[in-house]
């Protein structure tokens, strides 16, 4: 389970939830893949590790001891990105052996996953709106390396085959689900590695 707003997932300045993006509306192209017309998924392919940051964090109470996010992004025009989000949730006195593969649940949702893999496109970094979020339902996450170490440390992982439905996450409401007659992405792989400054401000460009 994850962390957003002291019960659930997330907490990213960029989560599904950011504020002003009601219904989360239309897209404008994205440079290199196919529109996100209705029908099949839009292929991204392999995703781009020249622009990537990590934070950590270890103040969390209750089931969780520590959070990671790692963001890789492509530019999306001259001032907005694609940005690809990871948050791992480490519970609280477990030892997980690495690497290891997950499989990412079909009927997974973002309020309860505790390996969480996101899209958000046509991202403002300076104030956090987007235009769409997505949510990856299917492929496999893999994690080679996950320090737990103060200071600073490294994680690093890798994405295969990831199918990712548009999504809409309200903590307000509850809310939680694939949007309807939402859009899908498809990426081929991700292979990303950062080190991180525990309980540093987010540094992420």
């Amino acid at each position: 389970m994850g962390a957003l707003l002291l019960g659930a997932c997330g907490g990213d300045a960029a989560s599904p939830d950011a504020p002003g993006v009601a219904d989360l509306a239309s897209i404008s192209d994205m440079a290199g893949t196919t529109d996100l017309a209705l029908g099949p998924c839009a292929q991204l392919g392999v995703w781009p590790t020249d622009q990537v940051s990590s934070q950590a964090e270890s103040k969390m109470s209750g089931t969780f001891d520590w959070r990671t996010i790692l963001r890789a992004n492509r530019p999306h025009g001259p001032d907005h990105v694609d940005r690809l989000r990871i948050e791992l949730y480490h519970p609280t006195g477990a030892t997980t052996p690495l690497p290891h593969t997950t499989t990412i649940p079909a009927e997974g949702h973002y309020g309860t996953c505790t390996e969480c893999v996101l899209i958000d496109l046509d991202l403002d970094p300076a104030t956090g709106t987007l235009d769409r979020s997505f949510f990856a339902r299917a492929g496999t996450l893999t994690v080679t390396r996950a320090d737990r170490t103060p200071g600073h440390g490294t994680t690093a992982l890798r994405g295969e085959h990831l199918r990712f439905d548009e999504w809409r996450y309200d903590p307000a409401t509850g809310y939680d689900e694939a949007l309807p007659g939402g859009r899908c992405l498809e990426v081929e792989r991700f292979e990303l590695s950062s080190d991180y400054a525990l309980d540093a401000p987010d540094g992420g460009p």
